[in-house]
């Protein structure tokens, strides 16, 4: 689905931020992992419109997955501290 920086702004920004002068075009993509049954991760997302080619999105999809792989190490210490606490 596409939306401009205005329809963007109104579904999620700030109620008290004025809309942009001229409607701008942006094509945003974002990398997200599910986790659990409520749990949305937003792990990286850049604006397409800049830059669509190829190298750019490998470059920014390596560095989502530098970002999951992080916070999957984060998550298990977090566990595992959690189990230790509980004997």
């Amino acid at each position: 689905m596409r939306h401009g920086a205005h329809d963007i702004v109104a579904m999620y920004g700030a109620g008290d931020q004025a809309p942009p002068a001229s409607p701008e075009k942006i094509l945003l993509r974002l990398f997200v992992h599910f986790h659990g049954a409520r749990v949305v991760l937003l792990l990286h997302g850049y604006d397409k419109s800049a830059d669509d080619s190829p190298r750019r999105q490998q470059r920014e999809i390596a560095e989502a997955r530098k970002r999951l792989g992080a916070w999957r190490r984060a998550e298990a210490t977090r566990q595992r501290a959690q189990r230790l606490r509980r004997r």
